[in-house]
Parts: structure tokens; C-alpha cells; sequence
């Protein structure tokens, strides 16, 4: 073989592994698309969105991606994923993912609106053992049960969610925190857990985003009171600083809030899909 056969081959080679590779990574998971186009709501389908997909906020140009499936969660929900080369930095290219179109370029600024908007979210696949077991390292697992494999143990109460919602409306950090009440004396004592599990988890990626912004703006608000851009005499900036930590504990509360009912709905939910699951109830 002469040298240039050899580099001929060689490429070859590489093109082959960079396509195996650029497959592997935008596969989607088994089942997942059957499973969209049975679900025609747009509750029912980011429900089945976040069995097969982690969601993570959409919160600036970092966040978009190439080669990188999204969420539009809107009037209308729709998957696209983003081109693996990315030749505008003003603009992203994206495929409809179940139509397979093309679509037209989408300024980057307006994906990081709609992100911030709770319209756009960014998808990754996991794995079906991952999602029941997350948090391992601090779950009460109970081995006995289900052919000696471990189990999620978790309790909540209507107390938590109570709980919940006194600290969420005391962080001002929750839009739409009337569906925890809603949750609580609905879904949750009806027994439908995952939905419940489901609109929960909505409002704390919402809430942790408005947390980030906060934390961003407090941080922005030191670096310009110490540049002298802002005019505070100390005892004012103190007072400012004293009122900062409280309600940064009440914004640490909540975090704990969301995390005790989210960890106690995906333990219900577990349970209640090994056992078949019930009926669904209609909440007056």
C-alpha cells in the first residue's frame, strides 16, 4: 500500500469513528419516541420527557450547546436538537427532531429569552437506575423488598408541603406557588404521584433559576458598593448585608423544602410503578 492509500485509509478510518461517535452521542433512548407520539398534551408530554430526559434550565449562551437536544415547552411542546457544527455565533442551526426538518436559525438571544422564560430546556439522557437512585449517598435504602433489590424509602407529609409553601411565599423566588396548595389537596391525596412529582419539580427548576439570579445580583450589588459605583455609608450597607442573610436563609429553607417533597414523590412514585400503579382521579 502506498503512502497515500495508507492516509486515504487512515481517513477513512477517523470519518468512520467521527460518525460512529456523532451517532452514539445524539441517539435517543429506546422507546422514547414511540412513547412522544402517543402523548399529545403538553403535560402528558413533558411528563414523558422526564422519564427518559434530565432537564436543566436554559439559563444563558453557556447553556446552548451543539449536537444538543432541547425542550420547547410552550403553548405547543416540540423537541429540536441543535446542528453539531455551529458556524454562526449569533445564531444557532436546529432540526425538529420528530419531523426531522430543518428549521431556520434561531438567534441565540432569543433561545436564552425563552430559556429564562421557563420555555426552553436542555436534555440529557439518563439512565433509568440513576434516576431511581439519585442521592444514594444520603437515601434510607430498604434491601429486603422487590427480589433483594434496594429500595427508595422516603416519607412526606401534607406537613411538608405546607411547609413548602410558607417558605416559598416568604422567598418571593416561586412564580405560580399556589400548584404546591394545589398539589397538596390534589394529586398527592389522590394518589397521583408522579403527576404531582412532575408539576413540583417544574416550580423548583424555576425557583433554583430565580435563586441563581439573586445570588448573581447580590454578588454584582458587593462588587459595586466596594468600586464606589454605589454610595452606602457602612451602617447602611450592614443593615442591607443583615437583611441579605435572613432571607437567604429563606431561600435555603425552601431549597430544603422542594428537596424533602421531591424525594418523597419519586419514592411514592417508585413504589406505586412496581406495584402497577392506580387509577387516575379527576381533582374537582
Amino acid at each position: 500500500m502506498t503512502e497515500s492509500q495508507q492516509r486515504d485509509s487512515g481517513r477513512d478510518a477517523s470519518d468512520k469513528i467521527s460518525s460512529d461517535s456523532a451517532g452514539a452521542a445524539t441517539a435517543l433512548p429506546e422507546g422514547f419516541l414511540e412513547a412522544m407520539a402517543v402523548t399529545y398534551t403538553g403535560d402528558a408530554r413533558w411528563k414523558t420527557v422526564r422519564r427518559y430526559f434530565k432537564i436543566e434550565a436554559v439559563r444563558g449562551n453557556r447553556d446552548l450547546l451543539p449536537d444538543t437536544l432541547y425542550l420547547v415547552h410552550a403553548a405547543e411542546s416540540h423537541l429540536i436538537r441543535s446542528d453539531a457544527q455551529q458556524p454562526d455565533l449569533s445564531a444557532m442551526e436546529m432540526t425538529a427532531v420528530e419531523s426531522g426538518q430543518r428549521m431556520k436559525p434561531i438567534a441565540r438571544g432569543m433561545l436564552v429569552k425563552m430559556g429564562q422564560n421557563g420555555q426552553l430546556w436542555r436534555l440529557s439522557p439518563k439512565e433509568a437506575s440513576a434516576a431511581a437512585l439519585s442521592s444514594a449517598a444520603s437515601e434510607e435504602m430498604d434491601p429486603s423488598l422487590r427480589g433483594g433489590k434496594a429500595r427508595l424509602v422516603r416519607s412526606v407529609d401534607l406537613s411538608a408541603f405546607s411547609n413548602l409553601l410558607a417558605a416559598a411565599r416568604q422567598s418571593q423566588l416561586v412564580p405560580g406557588l399556589d400548584q404546591i396548595a394545589h398539589v397538596r389537596d390534589c394529586e398527592f391525596r389522590d394518589g397521583r404521584f408522579d403527576q404531582a412529582f412532575g408539576i413540583i419539580e417544574r416550580l423548583f427548576v424555576a425557583f433554583r433559576q430565580s435563586a441563581e439570579q439573586r445570588q448573581q445580583r447580590l454578588a454584582d450589588e458587593e462588587l459595586q458598593y466596594r468600586s464606589g459605583v454605589v454610595k452606602m455609608s457602612p451602617k447602611e450597607w450592614q443593615l442591607k448585608k443583615q437583611r441579605d442573610t435572613v432571607q437567604t436563609q429563606v431561600v435555603e429553607r425552601t431549597r430544603r423544602g422542594f428537596t424533602r417533597v421531591l424525594d418523597g414523590l419519586r419514592g411514592l412514585t417508585l413504589d406505586e410503578e412496581a406495584s402497577g400503579g392506580g387509577e387516575d382521579v379527576e381533582c374537582d
